[in-house]
This record gives C-alpha cells, sequence and structure tokens, in this order.
C-alpha cells in the first residue's frame, strides 16, 4: 500500500519569515505559548479528569486480565484488539489502564506533529494540538478503558499518515504505519468498517490504484479472525441479546438492532441539547477544505475523508437503537470528529482574510469549543434523572438543555474544587490567546465601517 512515483509530490512548506523581520513580536514567542498550553491541556486531562475503569470499560480489562492471567479469551461483545496493547502497561501495574487512552492519544499527536511540522504550517499544527487537547470533546473518552481513543489514533490520525505524500523511503515507511494504524483502528470498533469503506474508495479513485483495498479487506478479515477465535464463527454477532434494553415513553424505546427512525436520529445526532455534534463538535461548521489546501496537501486530504469519516458514522449510526451512545457524556460514537473539527477551527483562527461574518463565526465556534473542553473536564457528571427507574427519564438528558451534560452547570451551578478552578483559568487563558488576534481582527473591521455608520445619521430630521 505505497505509493508510486506517479503520485503528487510533497507540497512545499509555507515560507519562514527572516529572523527579525516583518513578523509581529507576540509571533515570536507563540509556539512556547503553544507548548505550555498543550502541556497545560494535557495536565488537566490527568490529573484533574477523573478516571475510572466501569461499563464496557471494565468488560474490556477484565477481558485483558483473563487473557494475561489465564490465557483465555474472554466471549464479552468487546474487541481485544486495543486492549491488547494495554499489555504492558497491565504487566507494570494494572491501575495504568486508567491512563491508557490519555497514554494512546498524546502519544499519537506527538507522532503527528514531529513528521508533519516540516510539511506543513506548524503554527496551524500547534494550534490544532491545543485545541484537541484542551477545547474539543476528547475528555470523556480519555476518562475509561472505552475503545474509541485506540479508534481515534488508528482510524482518524493513521489516515493523516497514510496520505503522505513523496517517494522518498521515510515516506513510503510512513505511509505503510499509517495503513497498519487504519487497520487496526477500525477492526477495533468494527462499527467503523463503512467508514473505512469510504476512505479505501475515495483514496483509490483519487489516485487509480486497486490496491488500497487491501486495507479494508485486511481489516474485515481481522474482525473476522477475532470474532474466529473468540465466539467460533467469523459472523458471529456478539452483541446479540447482550442488552436488557429499557422501555420508557419515548415512542421507539424497548427495541434493539437498527430499529430507530433514521429521520429521528439523524435529528437526534445533530441537533440534540445532550448529544448533538451542532454543539460538541461546532468546528465541523467551519469550511475549511481551502485554507488546508495552501498549507499542505496532506492536512487538505485528511480533513477530507474525515470529514466522510463522520458523515458514514452519522448515516450508520442514526437508525441504531442507541445512536446517542448510552451513559456517556456528550456524542460517543463521533469522536473521530474532533480532528476534522479541531483543524477546521485552527485553520480560520488564522485566516487573515475572512470578512467580519466570517471572524464572528469563528469566535462563536472558539467560545463553544473551550466551553465543551471545560465542562468535559470540570463537570463529568450526570443527572441524575439520565439513570432514575432503570432510564425511564433518560430521554431528558437526550433532549432538554437543562438536563443535557453540556448545558447542566448553569442549572445547578456546582462548587469547584482548587483542580477544577485550575482547569477554569487555564481555559479562559486559552480562550484569550485563541481568540485574540480574531478579536482584532473584527475590531479593526469595525472600525472600518464606522464612517459608514456615522453616514446613517446625518439628515435626520424631526
Amino acid at each position: 500500500m505505497t505509493s508510486t512515483a506517479a503520485e503528487p509530490q510533497t507540497a512545499e512548506a509555507p515560507p519562514i519569515p527572516a529572523r527579525g523581520a516583518t513578523r509581529p513580536r507576540w509571533e515570536r514567542f507563540a509556539p512556547k505559548v503553544d507548548f505550555a498550553l498543550f502541556l497545560g491541556g494535557v495536565a488537566g486531562l490527568l490529573l484533574v479528569l477523573p478516571h475510572e475503569i466501569g461499563g464496557d470499560g471494565e468488560e474490556r480489562a477484565k477481558a485483558l486480565t483473563q487473557l494475561m492471567t489465564d490465557g483465555a479469551l474472554s466471549t464479552n461483545p468487546y474487541s481485544l484488539i486495543g486492549p491488547l496493547f494495554a499489555a504492558p502497561l497491565w504487566a507494570v501495574d494494572r491501575d495504568w489502564l486508567l491512563f491508557y487512552n490519555l497514554f494512546v492519544f498524546v502519544t499519537a499527536l506527538v507522532a503527528t506533529y514531529a513528521w508533519l511540522r516540516r510539511r506543513a504550517d506548524p503554527a496551524l499544527l500547534r494550534r490544532t494540538g491545543v485545541i484537541l487537547v484542551g477545547a474539543s470533546v476528547v475528555a470523556p473518552a480519555l476518562a475509561n478503558f472505552y475503545g474509541e481513543a485506540f479508534t481515534l489514533a488508528g482510524l482518524g490520525l493513521g489516515t493523516l499518515a497514510a496520505v503522505r505524500r513523496g517517494s522518498t523511503r521515510a515516506d513510503r515507511v510512513g505511509r505503510a504505519v499509517g495503513w497498519i494504524a487504519v487497520v487496526l483502528g477500525a477492526a477495533n470498533t468494527p462499527a467503523t468498517l463503512p467508514a473505512l469503506a469510504v476512505t479505501v474508495c475515495l483514496w483509490a479513485f483519487w489516485h487509480k490504484r486497486l490496491r488500497y483495498a487491501i486495507a479494508l479487506l485486511a481489516a474485515a478479515a481481522l474482525v473476522s479472525a477475532e470474532k474466529w477465535l473468540r465466539y467460533g464463527s467469523p459472523s458471529a454477532d456478539p452483541y446479540a441479546g447482550t442488552n436488557d434494553i429499557a422501555v420508557t415513553v419515548m415512542p421507539y424505546s424497548g427495541h434493539g438492532g437498527f430499529s430507530y427512525p433514521i429521520f429521528f436520529g439523524l435529528l437526534g445526532i445533530l441537533f440534540s441539547f445532550g448529544k448533538g455534534l451542532v454543539w460538541y463538535l461546532p468546528g465541523l461548521l467551519l469550511p475549511a477544505r481551502q485554507l488546508l489546501g495552501r498549507a499542505a496537501d496532506e492536512l487538505r486530504d485528511a480533513y477530507v475523508l474525515w470529514s466522510c469519516q463522520v458523515g458514514v458514522l452519522v448515516l450508520f449510526y442514526a437508525a441504531w437503537w442507541s445512536w446517542y451512545g448510552g451513559l456517556y457524556w456528550g456524542p460517543r460514537f463521533f469522536l473521530i470528529g474532533i480532528l476534522p473539527a479541531s483543524l477546521a477551527l485552527a485553520a480560520n483562527l488564522g485566516d487573515r482574510a475572512a470578512g467580519l461574518a466570517k471572524n464572528l463565526a469563528v469566535l462563536g465556534v472558539t467560545t463553544l469549543s473551550c466551553w465543551v473542553g471545560l465542562a468535559a473536564v470540570v463537570f463529568p457528571g450526570f443527572p441524575r434523572q439520565c439513570t432514575a427507574d432503570y432510564f425511564q427519564q433518560e430521554y431528558l438528558c437526550h433532549f432538554t438543555p437543562e438536563f443535557s451534560a453540556l448545558w447542566r452547570p448553569f442549572v445547578t451551578r456546582p462548587e469547584l474544587d482548587g483542580g477544577q478552578l485550575t482547569v477554569v483559568a487555564y481555559t479562559v487563558v486559552l480562550w484569550v490567546w485563541l481568540a485574540a488576534p480574531l478579536v482584532a481582527r473584527i475590531a479593526r473591521e469595525i472600525g472600518g465601517r464606522a464612517p459608514r455608520l456615522r453616514d446613517l445619521a446625518v439628515g435626520w430630521r424631526w
């Protein structure tokens, strides 16, 4: 799955201004501030975010423990591919499994920056990394031993490596590693195979190469092999009969499988106050393809593929009975959406040619994104109504702002401890750092329109 010499070559990195030239003074120390904010965001995810192993995260940990201690394969319905990579941490201390997903996420981000920083605008990469750790909905996936973070690193960031341009040995190795990561990430969450299929089809069509289908075949074979080893059949459905689905006042409750009306599923996934992507991934609303095309071909290609992956997952899960992802803070099944959302926001924050309306929209998205990142770390709990009487009122947490995870703090106004207050202060600094250039551009735009506004006041009579 390597490229031929006929493929487009690497885009040239943006020219670096001469030392002491026309760059504004604040840009000279911007890298240090970005790195400090990145480390601050990671510290919040490590030290303030409550970590636990519960729900299906506990089942994954039990399956790993059973394999490591007894050499036996668990028959629970959750893939062992991601947990297998946690075996070294398990061998050192089982408690380290609490931080496995955080380790995977941060390691993948650092590795991505290391090989992209000379191929794309480093400021854009740093800004994206800061948004991912401090202003995205990644925290819930890192707080437990869930499988989404591994899939994010594999299918998501692996895609960025797989679309690497160039014909050097390093480029070929990078692409191979990327495709391997994509296969492992998709196989870890079999429901993402349709997203991988679209990725492979698009990439094969763009490059007129059939060999990219190997990635899809490999992922499907890996899923089938795991089913055969653990359940006795490559076509087994490990989820069959594993859920005692509550029957509530909601008209389509109590039915499993793909029983939910797709229209209502789409409305819920996109717009519901408790799970809607519009609220939790607002960066998806910003156009970025052209901006990224000027930064690096790899970033543009990855952005398009990520966006398509999110779209496929939305369509796939819209008919699933549990489209909301169960008892989970925010949207669970669409974690990969933080990649195009954060990259789009970072690109638009650096768009100095944008007009007033677009700058105001970007400011709104920046503010909402920072609130999402803050709330996910500081307010990770759920109202008791979400689980009372075996989920009889869970719909309140999905559809009403007063009970949604994102907006509930404005109702309850909980008291904060020192660590949580530190995250609040960090988020304020982060917002100021991201929004200050944007606010300055907005002020200049409004100032430029002031004479026209004054003209409106001339000539009025009684």
